[in-house]
């Protein structure tokens, strides 16, 4: 039985893995940066 994996080259996969660990990284950030953004709006009592 082969995999979907197994049929990809390695440095393609490795390429994807990046991309998708650089692009869940921003997202993160991004998700952070609103969060703290949001929160010093509540503390500063703008919100």
């Amino acid at each position: 039985m082969i995999n979907g994996h197994e049929i990809v080259p390695g440095p393609v996969r490795q390429v994807g893995i990046i991309f998708g660990q650089a692009a869940f990284k921003v997202a993160l950030e991004q998700a952070v940066r609103g969060g703290l953004n949001s929160l010093f709006r509540v503390t500063l009592g703008r919100g």
